[in-house]
């Protein structure tokens, strides 16, 4: 079942939290340009996780051609690390360059308000970080995600859409659309208390 949870596009996912009260930490796989995560981290209360592995990205090569921003990886990080470094430097933010399986073990279960999907897009690699970040949430926490629907010509959703729903289906969860005018839509999943 798809509900609509309240959230007025993606950048209004930092307002929400804090007046929901997650104050914690949080994690955004896929990090790109930092762009999100400085929306993110300029509003929200808590300290955000960045993961991306940029130029050493697995599997990922086809997606490179249709990232916002060039095809240099490189200059992606240099602008993320660019954008977030005051972030960094106030410890409101911090930056693994390491993939999204790697990071999992900097952290314990059960202790982030949430997580944010937004990195390898194909249905495989979506599905696999929602199952292996799961774990890492706090019971009423939220697992997010980009792309669910994607307006426009291009679509990153006939991946996305499957994984996501085939992920609720198998942990018994609903999942809500955070709609973005003709942006791409958002998921949000709140793990059951």
């Amino acid at each position: 079942m798809i509900d609509y949870i309240g959230i007025a596009g993606r950048n209004d996912i930092p307002r929400f939290l804090n007046e929901e009260g997650y104050s914690g930490y949080g994690v955004e796989i896929g990090t790109h340009r930092g762009i999100f995560a400085e929306t993110l981290i300029s509003v929200w209360d808590g300290t955000l996780i960045c993961v991306d592995p940029w130029n050493l990205a697995e599997d990922y090569d086809d997606q490179i051609p249709l990232l916002t921003g060039g095809t240099d990886r490189d200059s992606h990080e240099l602008e993320a690390r660019t954008r977030l470094m005051p972030f960094v430097e106030s410890g409101k933010c911090k930056i693994l360059k390491t993939t999204s399986k790697q990071a999992l073990s900097y952290l314990p279960n059960n202790t982030l308000d949430f997580v944010y999907v937004d990195g390898n897009h194909k249905y495989r690699y979506v599905l696999e970080d929602m199952t292996n970040w799961w774990n890492k949430i706090k019971p009423g926490g939220f697992l997010f995600g980009h792309d669910y629907i994607y307006p426009g010509e291009f679509s990153w959703a006939h991946q996305v859409q499957p994984a996501v729903n085939d992920f609720c289906k198998g942990h018994q969860v609903n999942h809500c659309i955070i709609p973005d005018g003709t942006d791409p839509w958002s998921f949000a999943i709140r793990k059951p208390a």
